[in-house]
C-alpha cells in the first residue's frame, strides 16, 4: 500500500490509545504517538492528546495530525447515552485547548467520525456523520450551532470519508488543483 508520504508528500502523525488505529496509521505511513494514559476507552487522557496534537503541529511541523477518540463509539455500542454525552463534552474541552494553541489562519482543524454509532441500535448506523472544518479561508455555510440535525443542513452533509480527506488535502495544498 502506498503511504501518505508517497501519495501526497504529506508528513502525517496519529495520536491514539487504540492499537488497531495505531497499526492502520503506521500502515499508511503516519508516525504513531501514544502514551499509557491514552486508552481506547472512556478514561483516555483527552487533555494529553490535545496538547500532544498541538505540539506535533506547532513544534514538530507535521502537515496533518489525526487525534483519535474511541469512547463515543464504545458508549454507543454499550447503550450508555449519558457516558456518550460526557465524552462529547470532554472532546469539546479538548478542542477548546487545541483552538487556544493554534492559529486558524495558518492551520485547519477537522472534527469528524468514521461512522455513527447509535445507543439505541448499539451498532454502527448509516446516519450522516457530523463534520466541522475550520480555518482562515474555509468557506462558511449556514450552520451556526453543533448537533446532528443542524449538521444535516450543512455543506458537508453526505460527503464520504474520502471526500473529507481530499477536501483537507486540498485546503493544506497537498493535491493538484482540479478544474480551471
Amino acid at each position: 500500500m502506498p503511504t501518505l508520504k508517497e501519495l501526497y508528500g504529506l508528513r502525517a502523525a496519529c495520536v491514539s490509545g487504540d492499537a488497531t488505529v495505531g497499526g492502520i496509521a503506521e500502515l499508511a505511513g503516519m508516525d504513531y504517538y501514544t502514551d499509557e494514559s491514552f486508552t481506547g476507552s472512556f478514561d483516555t487522557n483527552l487533555t494529553g492528546k490535545a496538547l500532544l496534537t498541538v505540539g506535533l503541529l506547532n513544534e514538530q511541523n507535521y502537515d496533518w495530525v489525526v487525534m483519535h477518540v474511541k469512547g463515543t463509539d464504545l458508549a454507543g455500542h454499550d447503550n450508555i447515552p449519558i457516558v456518550k454525552k460526557e465524552i462529547i463534552e470532554k472532546i469539546d474541552t479538548a478542542i477548546g485547548i487545541i483552538l487556544q494553541k493554534i492559529d486558524l489562519n495558518s492551520c485547519y482543524i477537522t472534527i469528524t467520525a468514521d461512522h455513527s454509532t447509535s445507543c439505541e441500535a448499539r451498532d454502527h448506523i448509516g446516519d450522516g456523520v457530523p463534520t466541522i472544518i475550520a480555518g482562515g479561508d474555509v468557506r462558511q455555510d449556514c450552520v451556526t450551532s453543533a448537533g446532528e440535525s443542524q449538521f444535516m443542513a450543512g455543506s458537508l452533509n453526505n460527503l464520504t470519508a474520502n471526500d473529507i480527506f481530499m477536501l483537507q488535502m486540498d485546503l493544506i495544498g497537498f493535491t493538484d488543483k482540479v478544474g480551471s
